[in-house]
């Protein structure tokens, strides 16, 4: 099979004890890796180089906010938080930390 197409083998999968919709997700996840299903949608129709820029531009940004994202990313919390937990955090960031604690309050 390789001296047909000169070393160049392709993906291929094995199918295993007849299961052909195992071997099947297992094919089309190889196909999106490999990136094959954009490559022939760009390569089906013509490109203008306007749309091309236009597409280049838009990924860019893309990228660019996930970037973004990434640096400015903020930790959720591990679970849900009820209604009122919520609200005292809200109260708790509106209150202004400016108030003095002295031994006169406590006495």
């Amino acid at each position: 099979m390789e001296d047909i197409f000169f070393g160049k083998r392709g993906i291929s999968v094995k199918v295993f004890n007849n299961n052909m919709s195992g071997a099947l997700t297992q094919l089309k996840r190889k196909v999106n890796a490999e990136g094959l299903n954009r490559e022939l949608r760009k390569r089906e129709a013509f490109e203008s180089n306007t749309s091309k820029r236009r597409r280049k531009m838009a990924e860019a940004k893309i990228r660019w906010k996930k970037k973004q994202d990434l640096i400015l990313e903020v930790p959720k919390p591990k679970r849900k938080l009820k209604r009122r937990q919520l609200r005292q955090q809200q109260q708790m960031a509106t209150t202004t930390p400016n108030t003095k604690i002295t031994l006169d309050n406590f006495a």
